[in-house]
């Protein structure tokens, strides 16, 4: 049975990264609503900057979920969601309250994390 299942989730070090990613976006996104919400700072690029990775990773994010959906069966990429949003409600609830320090490390390690992501897919054939 464990067997069975093993085979169908991901490869460790993809879960470690998504899983990384999954948590980078949330505190980015924990600035964006902090942003919204009245909290701007006194530079109108950084806000830029914020709002910006914001989009571009959501984008990234589930371009990524498809694309590695093409290459692998459907129980790799539901346990690969799956684990990485348990973790990230975990970590939601033991973070505690809102903090500039994690909302900057958030929004900085969306950017490389995304470069380790992108080579493990193909893109839809494009990269082999």
């Amino acid at each position: 049975m464990i067997e069975a299942i093993s085979k169908d989730l991901p490869e460790f070090y993809i879960g470690l990264l998504f899983t990384l990613l999954t948590i980078a976006r949330f505190e980015n996104r924990r600035w964006v609503r902090a942003r919204i919400g009245g909290k701007q700072g006194a530079s109108i690029i950084i806000g830029l900057v914020v709002n910006l990775t914001s989009t571009l990773c959501a984008i990234f994010y589930y371009l990524f979920l498809i694309a590695f959906f093409v290459d692998n069966p459907f129980w790799n990429v539901f346990y690969l969601w799956g684990i990485a949003s348990i973790i990230n409600m975990v970590y939601a609830s033991i973070s505690g309250a809102d903090s500039a320090f994690n909302w900057t490390v958030g929004t900085i390690a969306v950017y490389p994390l995304s470069i380790l992501l992108f080579p493990e897919v193909s893109w839809f054939g494009f990269l082999n």
